[in-house]
């Protein structure tokens, strides 16, 4: 981030081909390091971005799926709640899930972030909301695991995309037009 600020073009905020190539090359031995990589939830239909070296087990979740490490050290679950909720009701009723610590949260028109401790571990959760859905993304981690985990947050949440439309993964194409059934 730190590169981008200092290389963009003043008067238009946009890095040229070149700085971008430059950035590339020098964020790609992170990428390898944790295995990055796009996935699309078939559950809730949002794209998102993972560290998939460090999140190997997948798992479904109630309300989308779940990304995690072997001992569950990390954990990324998406969610998605078609009910008519409303987009205060989700963020008043993550705020108040069980073992939760909130540190700090904003409430939006149209999304909300939400970041803490729960349990031992720390938090970040993300909601959009759109066409009457709710759909988000929960990060849990060990405190041991900040070093590794903290630099990842922002691009995990930054490739985080709820209404994924017109995006496939793996021949996943109708995913975000698909209902869920229970």
């Amino acid at each position: 981030k730190a590169y981008q600020t200092r290389h963009k073009n003043p008067v238009t905020g946009i890095m040229s081909a070149e700085e971008r190539t430059t950035l590339a090359a020098a964020v790609a031995p992170r990428k390898q390091e944790v295995g990055w990589r796009l996935a699309e939830d078939p559950v809730s239909g949002a794209r998102l971005g993972l560290p998939g070296k460090l999140a190997t087990k997948i798992t479904p979740s109630p309300y989308g799926t779940r990304w995690a490490s072997e001992q569950g050290q990390l954990q990324v679950e998406t969610f998605r709640i078609d009910t008519g909720a409303t987009l205060d009701a989700v963020f008043d009723q993550q705020k108040k899930m069980p073992r939760r610590r909130v540190e700090s949260s904003a409430l939006q028109s149209d999304s909300f972030v939400i970041s803490g401790m729960q349990g031992l571990k720390k938090m970040v959760v993300r909601g959009y909301a759109k066409n009457g859905e709710v759909r988000g993304l929960t990060i849990l981690y060990d405190q041991a695991m900040e070093g590794t985990v903290d630099p990842l947050v922002a691009p995990m949440s930054s490739a985080f995309v709820p209404f994924a439309t017109g995006f496939a993964v793996a021949g996943a194409a109708d995913a975000a037009r698909r209902k869920v059934e229970y």
